[in-house]
């Protein structure tokens, strides 16, 4: 079997056992609810099939017209062209705007209703939404060893005593994560590149006080979301990730944030942090504190006239 049949089996096993899991769970991965009522339609380009439905066709024009400019950008940054189309689905039958990504499934949602935060400032929504969740898409799949999709190990059987009749199983799943502040920063970093995402003063007043009052995420803290307290921290990992970005582009190179996922993809570090030393020659620690002390030295001569 060649790498890329063995890629399409190993992803098709995850599947299969992700959708187990999920088969009495009460929402899905996609939707919370069905909607029979919604008659879908197709607009395929070169790389992208993207679903809707008639109320939302303009938006669904401006995501074909914006995901085929961000498509070279993002791949050519990665050096990593995908095999497979993308597909996209447009929803907006909830009050709710966001939008995700799912690698392993080629699919990208998003809501058609823009989504607005005072922590960020303005961007146009689509190009700035899809390309985020499309670098996600583009940087987990060059991150992961071996295969694009989970390896998953399954083990069942059938206990018979003559009274009882037992039928267990387990499952393993292996993969490689990345870092939080990573995954949302190189995603917020390719939007940068792309020219769709920017450092605004809002985020810059985020940023600043973090520093300047020490409020900032620990090196130590920004790999875990889930460990984050509050939306502030989580938006504090979002934008040191993004900066930390900026800080490597200056000091390393312009592509040396997005060579850590092709590295990973090439060696499979189970310590993700190998690949600060394979690809930037420190650990990551070291590149915390530099990228530290470039942060508080910028802001520190922005307040210094005042203070």
């Amino acid at each position: 079997m060649n790498h890329s049949g063995l890629r399409r089996l190993i992803a098709a096993l995850g599947l299969a056992v992700m959708l187990s899991a999920a088969a009495d769970s009460k929402a899905g991965f996609f939707y919370d609810q069905n909607f029979p009522d919604t008659d879908w339609l197709t607009l395929d380009t070169e790389h992208f099939r993207i679903y809707y439905y008639a109320e939302v066709e303009w938006t669904a024009q401006m995501m074909a017209k914006y995901a085929e400019i961000a498509y070279p950008k993002i791949t050519g940054l990665f050096d990593y062209p995908l095999e497979e189309k993308i597909h996209i689905i447009i929803r907006d039958q909830e009050d709710y705007a966001n939008g995700f990504a799912a690698p392993n499934f080629d699919r990208i949602t998003a809501w058609a209703t823009p989504l607005y935060s005072i922590l960020r400032g303005r961007q146009e929504w689509i190009p700035d939404m899809f390309t985020h969740e499309f670098t996600h898409i583009v940087s987990l799949k060059a991150n992961m060893w071996k295969s694009e999709g989970a390896i998953v190990v399954v083990g069942q059987g059938l206990v018979e005593d003559g009274v009882h009749n037992i039928d267990f199983g387990a499952s393993v799943t292996i993969g490689w994560n990345t870092p939080f502040f990573w995954s949302e920063g190189i995603a917020e970093y390719g939007t940068h590149l792309a020219g769709f995402n920017w450092w605004t003063t809002a985020r810059d007043m985020h940023q600043r006080m973090s520093m300047l009052e020490d409020n900032y995420l620990e090196y130590d803290q920004m790999f875990n979301r889930s460990s984050l307290g509050t939306r502030f921290d989580g938006e504090r990992g979002y934008q040191q990730g993004y900066t930390m970005g900026l800080y490597v582009m200056e000091r390393y190179g312009k592509e040396q944030w997005a060579q850590l996922a092709l590295n990973s993809g090439a060696k499979g570090h189970l310590m993700w942090e190998k690949n600060f030393e394979d690809v930037l020659g420190l650990d990551g620690q070291s590149l915390f504190d530099g990228y530290l002390k470039w942060m508080k030295d910028r802001y520190q001569r922005q307040v210094a006239p005042i203070r």
